[in-house]
C-alpha cells in the first residue's frame, strides 16, 4: 500500500477521522489513511459507495457483512476499528497495514523460491479458512490484496465480499473481481461465487508469486473463461499438480482450502520450515530487506510527522535509534551471502533444510522493532 498526498476533492475527516493521505479505490470506494485525535497508530478509512437504488435491505446487508467483517479480527487480516454504516455516505475503518503488497515485491524481487512458494500458499488459506469460518467470501483474491506484513501475510480489501449465506451488497448479475486472477464462474454471474471461487484466487496468485506471471493473460482470454491450460511456465514441479487442480473451470472440482492446506504443510516441514512460531519468514534476505525498508517509509508517509531530530534521508545515524535496527538487517544480508543465499544459524551453521531458528528471529524481530520504535515512542 503506498500513500499520496490528498487532493482538493478528497475530505478532509471523516467520521472521528483527520485524514492525511489518499491510498486508492477498493472494493467499496475510495480509501484513505487517517489518525485519531487520540491515537498515533494510522487507519484505512474506506468511503462506501452507495448505488442510486440503495434502499433498506441494502443497508440491512452492508451493517450485516460490516459485522463479518469485524469477527474476522486482524490475525490474518486488517484489523476492524469502527464503521458507520448510517453515516452519508457509510464508512468503515481498519487498521492500516504497513506492508508491501505481493506483486510489488515480486515485480522489484523476482518469484519466489518453491520454499517461500508453500509458506505464502499456506499463510493465505490459513487466511481465507479463517475468513469462510466467520461467513465470508472475499471474491477478489489477488496479488495486490496479499500484504507482506512483518508478523505474516496479511489479506485485504473486503470490498467485494459477501455472506456465504446470505445477500450481497453487490446484487446485480455482473461480473467483479480482478480479471485472470478471478474464478471464471463471477466473470458469467457475481451471485455465483463460492469458497470455490476463492480457492482460484488464492491458486492464481501463488502462480503469480512463484512464477512471476498470472496464468491467464489478454491473448489467452477465452481460455480463462472456460477454465482451461492456464499457464503454469515456471511453477516449481512440487507445486504444479496442485495449483493445476486449483484452477480448474468447475469449482466443484477444486479442492478445498482444508486439502490445499493438508498437502501445503507437510511440504513446509518436510523443508524445515515451522509455521505459526515466532519465526522470520523463509524468505530470501532480499525479500526481508524490502518488507523493512517499506516498513520505514510507510511510517513516515501514513503517520504523524516524525519527531525531530530523525534522518530525513534515511539514513542511520549514530543515537537516532535506526543504526541496531541496520546492522540487524546488515547481518542478516551478510549472512545470507556468506553461504551462497542459505541462511545461517548460529555459528554461521547453514540453516537450509532445517528450521528458522530463534537467531534468524531474533534478528528479524530486533530489526523490525527499531524502526517501529521510531514512530510509536
Amino acid at each position: 500500500m503506498s500513500v499520496e498526498p490528498l487532493r482538493p476533492e478528497d475530505p478532509r475527516r471523516i467520521g472521528p477521522f483527520r485524514l492525511s493521505g489518499y491510498v486508492g479505490k477498493g472494493g467499496y470506494g475510495r480509501v484513505y489513511v487517517g489518525h485519531q485525535q487520540t491515537s498515533a497508530r494510522p487507519v484505512a478509512v474506506k468511503l462506501i459507495v452507495v448505488p442510486e437504488n440503495a434502499d433498506s435491505t441494502w443497508y440491512r446487508r452492508l451493517a450485516h457483512e460490516v459485522e463479518a467483517i469485524r469477527r474476522v479480527g486482524g490475525e490474518f487480516t486488517a484489523g476492524f476499528v469502527a464503521a458507520d454504516t448510517d453515516a452519508d455516505p457509510p464508512w468503515l475503518a481498519t487498521r492500516y497495514v504497513s506492508a508491501p503488497a505481493l506483486d510489488k515485491l515480486v515485480q522489484d524481487q523476482g518469484p519466489l523460491s518453491e520454499r517461500g512458494g508453500w509458506w505464502l500458499l499456506s499463510s493465505v488459506a490459513e487466511a481465507l479458512l479463517h475468513i469462510h469460518t466467520e461467513g465470508l467470501l472475499h471474491r477478489d483474491l489477488k496479488p495486490g490484496n496479499v500484504l507482506m506484513a512483518r508478523d505474516g501475510v496479511k489479506v485485504i480489501d473486503f470490498g467485494l465480499s459477501k455472506s456465504i449465506d446470505g445477500p450481497t451488497i453487490t446484487n446485480q448479475a455482473t461480473w467483479a473481481g480482478t480479471k485472470f486472477f478471478a474464478a471464471p464462474e463471477q466473470m458469467m454471474d457475481i451471485r455465483s461465487a463460492t469458497q470455490q471461487s476463492d480457492v482460484y484466487g488464492l491458486a492464481a496468485t501463488t502462480v503469480y508469486a512463484v512464477a512471476g506471471h498470472a496464468p491467464y493473460t489478454p491473448a489467452t482470454y477465452q481460455y480463462w473463461l472456460h477454465g482451461s491450460m492456464p499457464d503454469l511456465d515456471g511453477v516449481p514441479d512440487g507445486m504444479y499438480e496442485l495449483l493445476e487442480s486449483c484452477l480448474v473451470g468447475n469449482p466443484t472440482a477444486r479442492p478445498t482450502v482444508s486439502e490445499i492446506l493438508e498437502v501445503a504443510l507437510p511440504r513446509l516441514l518436510d523443508q524445515g520450515v515451522a509455521m505459526f512460531t515466532d519465526t522470520a519468514p523463509p524468505l530470501s534476505p532480499p525479500f526481508l530487506a524490502a518488507i523493512m525498508r517499506h516498513e520505514e517509509a510507510e511510517a513516515v508517509s501514513a503517520g504523524p510527522p516524525p519527531v525531530a531530530g530523525g534522518p530525513p534521508d534515511g539514513k542511520a545515524e549514530a543515537g537516532d535509534g535506526y543504526e541496531g535496527a541496520d546492522a540487524a538487517l546488515g547481518d542478516l544480508v551478510a549472512t545470507s551471502s556468506r553461504s551462497g543465499g542459505a541462511p545461517q544459524g548460529p555459528g554461521g551453521a547453514a540453516s537450509q533444510g532445517k528450521p528458522l531458528g530463534g537467531h534468524w528471529a531474533e534478528q528479524w524481530n530486533s530489526a523490525i522493532y527499531k524502526r517501529q520504535d521510531r514512530y510509536d515512542g
